[in-house]
């Protein structure tokens, strides 16, 4: 592990020797504190590779043949995360259908990190693991907002297609929403 100096080299910072200052001794941290860290950095691993083999999944299975553009999950809470995705173009209805359950599926996610940050929230466990799993939640944004540069009624069609009536409706709404908001 390269010292801070050497970092800092590396970065073009040249830093004068401080030979006057004693050495700092490595003092191990409390039990309790070692645990929240490597707890917090287990679940941000694990995490990681969930996404990764979603994304790859999702590559093999959409990506040569359909037009992507991620959106957030309609709710309270918005999964922000590569795995949410909309699909812009789609030829086949069962295309349509398997998209649509995989949909939900994102959107069930996105229920269960709100009700980890609430669990987080009722044991006062780790405020950095709280704020790392924040970041995932968005609220009150427009959905579809992303997919508004393609025409209004082909967006629109799409979103019949996908998730029928009531995704046409949602988009609908959204956009008087975004109307609204300008």
């Amino acid at each position: 592990m390269a010292s801070a100096t050497r970092k800092a080299f590396k970065h073009r910072i040249q830093l004068a020797p401080q030979e006057f200052l004693p050495k700092q001794k490595a003092v191990r941290k409390h039990a309790s504190f070692e645990w929240k860290r490597n707890a917090l950095y287990v679940m941000r691993r694990r995490y990681y590779f969930q996404v990764l083999k979603a994304n790859v999944k999702l590559k093999q299975r959409w990506w040569n043949n359909y037009c992507i553009t991620r959106i957030g999950v309609p709710d309270t809470g918005e999964f922000l995360c590569p795995e949410t995705f909309y699909v812009a173009q789609i030829s086949l209805p069962a295309d349509a259908v398997k998209f649509r359950s995989y949909w939900y599926w994102c959107r069930l996610r996105s229920f269960q990190i709100l009700e980890w940050l609430w669990e987080l929230d009722e044991k006062d466990y780790c405020w950095t693991l709280h704020q790392y799993l924040k970041g995932f939640i968005v609220t009150k944004r427009p959905i579809l907002s992303e997919v508004e540069r393609y025409d209004t009624k082909a967006s629109e069609e799409i979103a019949l297609q996908v998730f029928g009536d009531w995704g046409a409706a949602i988009y609908r709404g959204a956009n008087e929403e975004t109307i609204r908001a300008l």
